[in-house]
């Protein structure tokens, strides 16, 4: 049986869809009865948990505090909203916070998550097809362009940063009078 979002809302406890959500973003869309939003959710956050693995202890060429740093940042772009949005829809408030009902909230997501938001652009009834094919093309080729550039400019920018922060702690030493 399918429930409608009111008959929906009235079997689901907001806090624990909430608590759901705050653990693990996605679960708590899942409970609410939201499988393809809550699936898009954990496809997102097993992209950045794999991004961030592979900055953190994949190979060493890989390996980027500040790219783990970004991600994580990208994360909480996707954790927080997914807290609200599961609250929301258990409690029937108004319009669900991640919906593609407000076009702001679509591009947004575009612009953050990239291609992990392109099922919630098509579900939108706020652009036209067109619209739809052009903003696709042009968030996956920015996000592969993004990943190359990800890949191989954050551990060269760390390791540029890393040198100027011995080449400072040799000067230090130079001029540090010996006792």
């Amino acid at each position: 049986m399918i429930l409608s979002y009111n008959e929906d809302a009235m079997h689901r406890s907001p806090f624990l869809a909430a608590l759901l959500s705050l653990a693990v973003p996605g679960a708590g869309q899942l409970y609410n009865g939201e499988r393809t939003k809550g699936l898009a959710i954990l496809c997102i956050d097993a992209g950045i948990a794999i991004g961030v693995a592979c900055a953190l202890i994949g190979p060493t060429a890989f390996r980027s505090t500040l790219t783990a740093l970004a991600l994580a940042g990208v994360y909480c772009f996707i954790w927080i909203p997914a807290v609200i949005d599961a609250y929301q829809q258990a409690a029937g408030i108004g319009r669900p916070l991640l919906s593609g009902e407000s076009r702001w909230y679509v591009l947004f997501m575009l612009a953050s998550v990239g291609p992990g938001a392109i099922p919630l652009l098509w579900q939108s009834p706020r652009f036209s097809r067109k619209a739809k094919v052009a903003l696709t093309i042009i968030v996956i080729l920015l996000a592969l362009s993004l990943i190359l550039l990800t890949v191989v400019v954050g551990p060269m920018l760390e390791k540029i940063l890393k040198d100027a922060g011995a080449e400072q702690s040799a000067l230090q030493q130079l001029f540090t009078p010996s006792p």
